[in-house]
């Protein structure tokens, strides 16, 4: 949002795409280099300044890039380690993972190296969404959920996000991932 952008002092929100990029290619080139890193882009630039600790990590700290549109996918496939769509359809989903897939080939990369994940709102047993629920949605029997989840893995989903956090209380968050843990989790294996 750009008050979110003002609010930090930044006047990057017209070109947030290629700010964000450039910011990708600044944390890489400062975590590989040696003890001191320099960097001129567009948006940032500055000259050689001592740069440590090292993230543990050689090269740093995956980077999983969101959002479900076509930027974000030609930011994984470029730059990132791993592409994480939110409330993203099945079908949604495979047709993203091709496009990722052609993408990464065209930047000499292969399908290992970006990680393929996914957040999902899971509710309890016997509750919904407030409104009209996301195809993506993680609501019914076990039975159900975990073939959807099956349906999202042969789609190219890796990782799977569980999101509780629509319900209004904690308890109800805790019952939905509880449910999770001893009644979905189970079929997956």
């Amino acid at each position: 949002m750009r008050e979110q952008f003002e609010v930090i002092g930044m006047d990057t929100f017209d070109r947030r795409g290629a700010a964000t990029d450039e910011a990708i290619r600044l944390c890489r080139t400062v975590w590989e280099a040696g003890v001191e890193a320099s960097f001129r882009g567009e948006v940032y630039r500055f000259q050689p300044v001592r740069f440590l600790p090292k993230p543990a990590r050689p090269g740093g700290p995956p980077i999983w890039v969101g959002g479900n549109g076509r930027r974000s996918i030609r930011r994984a496939a470029e730059l990132g380690d791993g592409w994480h769509p939110v409330r993203i359809g099945v079908n949604e989903l495979r047709t993203g993972v091709a496009t990722l897939q052609e993408l990464l080939d065209r930047n000499g990369r292969q399908p290992c190296d970006v990680i393929v994940s996914g957040k999902f709102r899971l509710y309890g047993p016997g509750s919904g969404p407030r409104d009209e629920p996301h195809e993506s949605g993680l609501i019914g029997r076990a039975e159900l959920i975990a073939e959807k989840i099956r349906s999202y893995r042969v789609a190219g989903l890796q990782y799977l996000v569980l999101d509780p956090t629509q319900h209004n209380a904690s308890a109800e968050a805790l019952e939905a991932i509880e449910f999770f843990a001893h009644e979905v989790q189970p079929l997956l294996n």
